[in-house]
């Protein structure tokens, strides 16, 4: 095992060394850097949105549970049930 392990470390060495550099020299490290903050960015945007929703959910049906929004809705007035998503296709369609 340790005669295998002699073999293969100059050989990942002679592999890694020239990608190491390409990698650093070609200013990669910059662009993961971007990519990272851009996806926690991204992530923090999720989640906010998730809280705008169960904003608005909270709003409209006066609860902002686990309960399912289907059993909550059919308490409330026929008229609304059309006029909630009717009234929010036009806000995000006009923005």
């Amino acid at each position: 095992m340790s005669r295998l392990i002699g073999i293969l470390i100059p050989y990942l060495g002679d592999r890694i060394a020239p990608n190491l550099r390409t990698l650093l020299q070609e200013r990669q490290p910059l662009t993961w850097l971007l990519a990272v903050i851009i996806g926690v960015v991204g992530a923090y945007g999720v989640l906010l949105f998730l809280i705008i929703i169960g904003t608005v959910q909270n709003l409209w049906l006066d609860h902002a549970g686990e309960e399912t929004v289907a059993s909550l809705a059919a308490q409330k007035p026929w008229w609304l049930i059309i006029a909630a998503p009717t009234l929010g296709g036009l806000v995000v369609g006009l923005f």
